[in-house]
């Protein structure tokens, strides 16, 4: 169900958001008399324009893989995600497009979460700079992305149904995987009369794709590619930590509970 009070997409936010930003990078503009400041401003906001250009580039990737149609896309308030040639993409592709509303980041509590127990818990902490550094991770994604929409069961929340002793507890429903549950909506749109979302393609490629898949020699697959991540990042990213000051003492007991966690989850 789409949310009533989410703001529509648009480049900075209307007139009014425009202004202040224009008036902002006047004030730092002016600000900006020394050289090398100027200069830092000059390459962030070159790096800015990068990502904008890259992001329609991701997210043209990413569509093909969801196995139903993408009618609308919605992002936070981030100019990585609002800019003119997103836009332009997915008014191209027909795509609608909304925006959660600002300083409100329970509006993606859905994505957020997927942080965690996704990115964190699968790529951990460790930073990707070089090439070979940078292919682990789209390695690692293509196989994750196996795992957890195919062959990982997950609950959601049904309702919240409140005890004799007046406690109130969440009741979850039975689980199932993600591609389960997308089935179990083609089935229910077909049955009310509808077209249903997956079409008979696309369900044979993935069914042929599960059947093919084993599971275990996938997890072994996803782990030797942490292992190599973490060979090649543990390093550098512990070198930048001291030189920041970084707490990675805090960091480490993270990745550790994580990966005890992972352990349990396994057996």
């Amino acid at each position: 169900m789409r949310r009533r009070d989410r703001a529509p997409a648009g480049p900075g936010g209307g007139r009014h958001g425009r202004a202040l930003r224009a008036q902002s990078q006047g004030r730092v503009r002016q600000d900006a008399d020394d050289g090398g400041l100027r200069d830092q401003l000059d390459r962030e906001r070159h790096r800015a324009q990068q990502r904008q250009v890259q992001h329609p580039q991701a997210v043209d990737l990413a569509i093909p893989l969801f196995p139903f149609p993408v009618t609308c896309f919605d992002s936070d308030n981030g100019t990585e995600s609002v800019n003119d040639e997103l836009i332009d993409w997915l008014q191209h592709k027909d795509i609608e497009q909304t925006r959660s509303r600002p300083y409100r980041k329970d509006d993606q509590a859905t994505v957020e979460s997927r942080n965690n127990h996704v990115v964190r818990r699968f790529a951990f902490y460790w930073r990707c700079d070089t090439e070979e550094q940078r292919d682990l991770p789209d390695r690692l994604w293509a196989k994750t992305y196996l795992l957890l929409n195919l062959f990982t069961p997950t609950r959601k929340p049904a309702r919240i149904e409140q005890g004799r002793d007046g406690r109130r507890r969440t009741v979850y429903d039975r689980p199932r995987t993600p591609w389960a549950r997308v089935l179990e909506y083609d089935a229910a749109s077909r049955a009310d009369g509808g077209r249903g979302y997956v079409d008979d393609a696309t369900r044979t490629r993935i069914e042929n794709l599960i059947a093919s898949t084993n599971p275990a020699r996938l997890g072994r697959e996803i782990a030797a590619i942490q292992d190599e991540l973490e060979r090649l990042s543990r390093e550098r990213t512990e070198g930048m930590a001291r030189r920041q000051g970084l707490d990675m003492g805090y960091l480490g007991k993270v990745i550790e509970r994580m990966r005890a966690d992972a352990e349990q989850d396994n057996k």
